[in-house]
């Protein structure tokens, strides 16, 4: 009982992880695909109006797929590749906003304290 216990917890290990792999790759490719190949790149301060929104009705439906990918092939540890996937996407968000320095919601840069 034991053995068939500790089989269905590591297979659903396994999917998880690999679900939130692939929802993640699926995710990225879908995403550089609209935003750089077919809008030409999206900058937030130089872009033209419709091309922010095709970003921003596009880059949705990319995390949608991505999600999808990752569920179907998770099975019935979709929740499990959910969570994992979340929690790399807070971490990968964190660390890359420390890095740039922005802080603030939205990306927004603090502004520094005048003594």
């Amino acid at each position: 009982m034991q053995l068939v216990l500790r089989h269905g917890v590591a297979k659903a290990l396994i999917m998880g992880v690999l679900g939130a792999v692939a929802a993640y790759v699926t995710l990225a490719l879908a995403s550089t695909l609209v935003q750089e190949v077919w809008l030409g790149g999206v900058s937030y301060q130089r872009s033209e109006s419709s091309v922010l929104i095709l970003a921003a009705v596009f880059t949705p439906l990319c995390a949608f797929a991505g999600g999808l990918v990752g569920a179907l092939i998770a099975g019935r540890a979709r929740w499990l590749a959910t969570a994992i996937l979340c929690g790399f996407i807070a971490v990968r968000r964190r660390i890359s906003t420390a890095r740039s320095g922005s802080m603030g919601l939205c990306g927004s840069r603090r502004v520094p304290q005048q003594p």
